[in-house]
């Protein structure tokens, strides 16, 4: 149910009256006013009682006492300042904003008003009313307002009440207007005690819009109009113009309708030159006063165009400001033209504009090779004629080579460049050999025609080193190993090296024989004439591990020394690799069954195992059904090899074999070796037994046997159930880096004495795993969970007694650190599944 104004007003007054009644006469207790003025209230007096639910209230507080006598003679009064006389400025007065609007038809114009007064800048919860003129295009399209508890007891409706009258309160707290666009430039603030609204036009004309507080005290200033005028048209300024210097340039200014885009005509099109190279307008063919602007009116096809003409031959750019003005159409009336918009223009007057940039090396070795680049550049619009750079290398500097080939003429190199167009670039390199020590200064200048010349020059600091020095060594070794380092010296300098002098100092952790508190000096390397070097050696001792660093410092008479540095890391001995090695399989087998070895390597070492080698012997007794690949038969053997099996990785080896006749005791014998040295062996025996019932019969042939649809499945009858589903998942990979791939192989074994049906395989990954690929008797593209982590791959119809069901896995390790896949196996005879995994360590 909706309740009316005046029901609210209603329950609200009645709800007031009620509380004041019910209030009684209890007394109120107040301090007193302090009679001195020195302070607010009394620190020191009693209370005071006033009856407010009473009829017959006397007053709280007595009359305080009048003020104190002036002050003593020679203390001067504060002055109060005078009121700001009235016809100045009213400092109570209704405030809107703006005042003078340009807008486009269609558009809303948001207007702001707000009431001003002299303790508080607006006041909130007053109601202003909006008026439209009638005269005026447009109408009203909203209002703000803000709703409060006094608005229950007034009588007033707020919101547009027609197209040209509408009522608004000014908020209570500030607000920001949203026109709902992406662009926050076009959204309005109205600040606490402030209102808004907003209007628009379908039309060309204009709109009077007033801003009236009708309980505003002052009546000359609680009112102000805004007047907003709408134009349907809309324009484009001339586009920057580049000319060759001394030609006109043609500006020319669009005005269309903005609703059909029909042209404008007969509209002002005023043209100011601000700045630039002196230039006048064309007035019936002649240049106008220097500087002065010029109006011109729309044609029919909306156009309105003027001509530019340079003063002087010399190169510059003007900027042109354009206003487009909107007349007044009708001459009975007295408005003014109306000022649309602006916008600013270029001219640019053209010419070539030669510049060089010269750059080389600040610091350079003596002896070494400095490289000097020089780019000339046109910045100008026209193509600078007979362009030729030269460059004269100054004492010091020897020519090698450059690009592109220059012509030497003694120590002056010279490039013709010919026509360099506008906005052109070319660089030089020049190669040249530093032959003295000091200051060199190198310069470069580029010429053409017209007389256009500009020069740039570089200067370069030539520093004799006069030791080079070279130190190659190890950056790791094992404890207890020397640390040698190959040094070499050499004279770079521009006399001999007299008095060579070595001297190394280095960390507790290496040591020396003819060290002292780690040190070595040698003193006795002679000489080294210009350009010869020397080649020595320096091998350190290691004691105990950890990181260790020396410094070499090479010197001679009258010459700086050079120094380096080096680092060591001395590691300890490496731990001792281990494995483990078993073999297992059943104890007794039926003459004609599967006997399955599985044989096991672990690597529980610290350390990875390399070039493992897996070799298991077979019986003579057995005949090989099956292996695990990839493996090499020779003979009576299965070779497995794998290039590195890292700590904690395991690799699980099957042979499936079969007996022919009872055998007391038949042995299979594994045996491991790797590149650590290491051997392992395993052995695993077993009873081979008459069979105690007959063979079964092999299947009957197509029209014999069982009719179709009796007996059991599979046409297995009522025979025992031996045998189990095994599942074996083994890692290929040897040493796995984050973001690598690794291969792992998934093999599943039927080795019942019945089929089965219905496998399904169900793969579980660690976080950071990521399956790649997946291959085997499937048809479909496995389904992957959200996560990505569990695969399930399309169920298998139907497996034979005996049968290996492969499926190679690749997997791409996306971070570091253990990673686990699981494959979880269920068929029919096997609901509870059977599972298999494997890990893998990524670095």
């Amino acid at each position: 149910m909706r309740w009316s104004s005046s029901t609210k007003r209603l329950l609200l007054l009645s709800t007031l009256w009620i509380a004041f009644v019910g209030s009684g006469c209890a007394p109120l207790r107040v301090p007193r006013i302090d009679p001195t003025g020195r302070h607010i209230f009394a620190r020191d007096a009693e209370p005071v009682e006033c009856n407010l639910g009473c009829f017959n209230q006397q007053p709280a507080f007595q009359q305080p006492p009048p003020l104190s006598p002036c002050p003593a003679p020679g203390v001067t009064p504060l002055t109060p300042l005078p009121e700001p006389p009235k016809d100045v400025a009213d400092p109570q007065a209704l405030q809107l904003s703006p005042s003078r609007v340009v807008a486009p038809v269609g558009t809303e114009v948001v207007l702001v008003a707000g009431l001003n007064r002299k303790r508080h800048l607006h006041e909130a919860g007053r109601p202003v009313n909006w008026i439209l003129s009638r005269e005026s295009v447009g109408y009203i399209t909203e209002v703000g307002k803000d709703y409060n508890y006094f608005d229950l007891v007034s009588n007033r409706d707020y919101g547009v009440q027609g197209p040209d009258f509408a009522t608004s309160s000014t908020l209570l707290c500030d607000k920001t207007i949203d026109r709902g666009t992406e662009l926050p430039g076009d959204d309005v603030r109205v600040l606490r005690g402030q209102t808004w609204m907003s209007v628009s036009s379908a039309s060309p004309g204009v709109s009077r819009v007033t801003a009236l507080a009708p309980t505003f005290e002052n009546w000359p200033a609680r009112q102000q109009t805004a007047t907003i005028y709408w134009v349907d048209a809309q324009w484009q300024f001339p586009n920057s113009t580049v000319v060759p210097a001394g030609d006109k340039a043609v500006l020319s200014t669009t005005v269309l309708r903005q609703t059909n885009r029909q042209p404008v005509s007969d509209w002002e099109v005023q043209y100011e030159i601000l700045d630039g190279p002196a230039s006048a307008f064309l007035v019936n063919g002649q240049p106008a006063e220097q500087g002065a602007g010029i109006k011109t009116r729309t044609d029919s096809n909306g156009f309105a165009t003027v001509e530019l003409v340079p003063l002087t031959q010399q190169a510059g750019t003007a900027q042109i400001r354009v206003t487009i003005i909107q007349p007044n159409l009708d001459p009975q009336s007295n408005a003014e033209n109306l000022t649309l918009g602006s916008g600013v223009t270029t001219v640019t007057w053209s010419a070539p504009q030669l510049a060089v940039d010269m750059t080389g090396p600040q610091v350079a070795e003596y002896g070494a090779q400095a490289v000097y680049n020089i780019n000339v550049q046109n910045g100008g619009d026209v193509a600078a004629r007979n362009t030729e750079v030269s460059c004269a290398l100054p004492a010091g500097l020897q020519y090698e080579s450059s690009v592109p080939a220059a012509q030497q003429i003694g120590n002056q190199l010279v490039w013709t460049i010919g026509d360099l167009e506008a906005r052109g670039f070319r660089q030089i390199s020049i190669t040249t050999r530093v032959q003295q020590s000091g200051v060199i200064r190198n310069c470069a200048v580029a010429t053409a025609a017209a007389g256009l010349r500009s020069e740039d020059c570089v200067e370069t600091q030539i520093n004799v080193d006069a030791i080079q020095l070279f130190m190659e060594g190890p950056e790791t070794v094992i404890v207890g190993e020397p640390v040698v380092y190959n040094i070499t010296v050499r004279n770079t300098g521009d006399q001999p090296l007299v008095g060579l002098r070595l001297e190394d100092v280095f960390d507790n952790g290496l040591s020396h024989p003819m060290a002292e508190n780690g040190r070595i000096i040698n003193d006795q390397l002679g000489s080294l004439a210009i350009g010869q070097e020397r080649t020595i050696q320096l091998e350190l001792q290691t004691q105990v591990p950890g990181r260790f660093h020396h410094t070499l410092t090479v010197s001679a008479q009258g010459v700086a020394g050079k120094s380096k540095t080096a680092w060591v890391t001395v590691s300890p001995p490496p731990p001792e690799p281990t494995f483990t090695l078993e073999l297992r399989s059943v104890e007794r087998e039926v003459v004609g069954q599967t006997v399955l070895f599985r044989a096991r390597l672990y690597n529980n070492g610290p350390s990875p195992l390399t070039n493992v080698r897996v070799e298991e012997s077979i019986d003579p007794e057995f005949q090989i059904l099956g292996r695990t690949d990839p493996a090499i038969d020779e003979q009576n053997r299965v070779i497995w090899s794998f290039p590195r099996i890292l700590p904690n990785q395991e690799a699980i080896l099957e042979v499936q074999c079969s007996a022919s006749r009872p055998v007391p005791r038949a042995c299979n014998i594994v045996r491991a070796t790797c590149d650590e040295g290491i051997t392992r062996e395993a052995e695993k025996c077993l009873e081979i037994v008459a069979p105690m019932t007959p063979a079964p019969e092999p299947p009957p042939t197509v029209g014999q046997g069982t009719p179709s649809g009796q007996g059991s499945p599979g046409g297995q009858g009522n025979a025992q159930v031996t045998g189990d589903l095994e599942v074996s998942l083994t890692d290929l990979s040897d040493g796995v880096r984050t973001g690598s791939t690794v291969k792992y192989v998934l093999a599943i074994k039927n080795n019942r004495n019945v089929d089965d049906e219905n496998l399904q395989v169900t793969l579980h990954l660690s976080e950071g795993m990521n399956l790649t690929n997946l291959t085997g008797p499937i048809t479909q593209q496995p389904r992957l969970s959200a996560d990505r982590l569990t695969v399930q791959v399309q169920p298998i119809q139907y497996v034979k007694p005996g049968e290996v069901i492969r499926f190679n896995l690749e997997v791409q390790m996306s971070t570091a650190g253990r990673k686990v896949i699981r494959a979880d196996v269920q068929t029919k005879r096997l609901p509870q599944g059977v599972s298999g995994e494997a890990d893998t360590t990524v670095y």
